[in-house]
């Protein structure tokens, strides 16, 4: 066994821990944890935690057993070079509301972090058209956002949830 070996990074900047969310084995990155807990934190060359690797993974949602691993405030609030924060990352893959409930529940803060466009979670999560009640739970971990704008053209919460959707309780909410 050659435990030091979770921690010397391949040319990516990649650690096993980073490696292991991608293939979402709760085991392994436990073992890994257990020998070098430091890698929770760590960025690749792209400024990914293994959390937003986790989160970011294509084709197969992440367990909660890997996310409880995986979590730490310093993570959850991390922004990649695109300036997305795990919350982003699951909003763009449009996860289940089970895995953004998880990334609201462990830090609400994250939802009052904007990327690199000044775009919030809300902003994302209005133009991947989640459902209602991820909008409205978005929304309430942060209300201030009503008022903040993203883009070249200044929109505004309600001016894109007019662009992508059309009424609904969510809508209610943002305007009163």
């Amino acid at each position: 066994a050659y435990p030091d070996a979770c921690r010397i990074p391949n040319k990516k900047r990649e650690y096993a821990l980073h490696l292991a969310a991608m293939s979402c084995s709760a085991a392994i990155i436990e073992a890994i944890l257990n020998v070098y807990p430091e890698g929770l934190n760590l960025r690749t060359k792209t400024g990914s935690t293994p959390l937003h690797m986790l989160m970011d993974r294509p084709g197969k949602p992440p367990d909660w057993d890997s996310m409880s691993l995986l979590k730490s405030r310093t993570a959850l609030e991390s922004r990649d070079d695109n300036g997305d924060t795990p919350l982003h990352l699951a909003i763009k893959r449009n996860l289940r509301r089970s895995e953004i409930d998880f990334l609201l529940d462990s830090f609400q803060g994250a939802a009052s972090i904007a990327d690199n466009e000044s775009r919030f979670p809300l902003h994302s999560a209005i133009e991947n058209e989640l459902r209602e009640e991820q909008l409205i739970w978005i929304l309430h971990a942060f209300p201030q956002v009503t008022s903040m704008r993203y883009g070249k053209d200044g929109l505004l919460p309600l001016h894109l949830a007019m662009k992508h959707r059309s009424g609904g309780q969510f809508t209610d909410e943002l305007i009163n």
